[in-house]
């Protein structure tokens, strides 16, 4: 049953990847990690390196190396394993928590967003029955203040504004060469920077066992338009 949470409120937040070495000499140290890049864009899958034993320097590097290469798979992980106070201090070290007010959670645990698929679930099956592939887009916290979609650009007209609208959709959700695709597998800690990235679920399994994620979320800054180099105003100096 969704609860009743207070409307998120403004908070001062601080990127510590701001902090991080940017050789990651504490993340991704030589002779021990092994790093393979899905794309030269996007993606990264990582061994070697398990994150819950990460020092503060680490946490500073994961930030700033999940930010610059937006996805970041950590194989062989034992987050699963840890009491959900240690994986919440530790999700939360990254910004205040953000709760998801629909989503089913641990008793007590407000915090911690899960999805579950039963070993009896033909959802997927179901709905490939009617389309041709699994691409589909929803948002399900449009309640809050920054809703993570777009419904019309401001300053165009409806026509313009739906055209260029659904290049935008398009560009996202079929360009692969900006894609990172991933398969799960036991162990599997995916860290992914939602400011600049959006995700799709395939369903690429039907084995008849039972899947069962946790996300732990993070907020950070509230957006702002950034102006582009060369403005008036913007030159080096100004």
């Amino acid at each position: 049953v969704p609860s009743q949470i207070p409307p998120l409120t403004p908070f001062e937040h601080y990127d510590h990847g701001k902090d991080a070495d940017p050789t990651f000499p504490d993340l991704l140290p030589s002779g021990k990690a092994q790093v393979e890049e899905i794309t030269p864009y996007i993606g990264s899958e990582v061994c070697g390196v398990q994150l819950s034993q990460l020092t503060k320097e680490g946490k500073d590097q994961l930030a700033l190396f999940a930010a610059q290469r937006k996805v970041v798979a950590f194989s062989d992980q034992d987050f699963a394993h840890l009491p959900i106070e240690k994986a919440l201090e530790y999700g939360g070290y990254f910004g205040r928590h953000h709760i998801h007010q629909t989503s089913g959670a641990p008793k007590g645990f407000p915090e911690i967003h899960l999805v579950h698929r039963g070993a009896d679930e033909r959802a997927g099956i179901q709905f490939l029955q009617c389309h041709t592939n699994s691409v589909a887009w929803h948002s399900d916290i449009t309640f809050e203040n920054q809703p993570p979609v777009t419904r019309y650009i401001v300053g165009y007209k409806k026509e313009e504004s739906d055209f260029l609208l659904k290049f935008l959709f398009d560009l996202i959700a079929l360009s692969q060469d900006i894609q990172m695709p991933l398969k799960w597998t036991p162990g599997t800690v995916v860290v992914w920077d939602n400011r600049v990235t959006a995700h799709s679920a395939l369903y690429d399994w039907d084995d008849g066992q039972r899947r069962h994620l946790a996300r732990i979320t993070p907020q950070a800054e509230a957006p702002y338009e950034t102006p582009f180099e060369g403005e008036i105003g913007h030159e080096a100096g100004n």
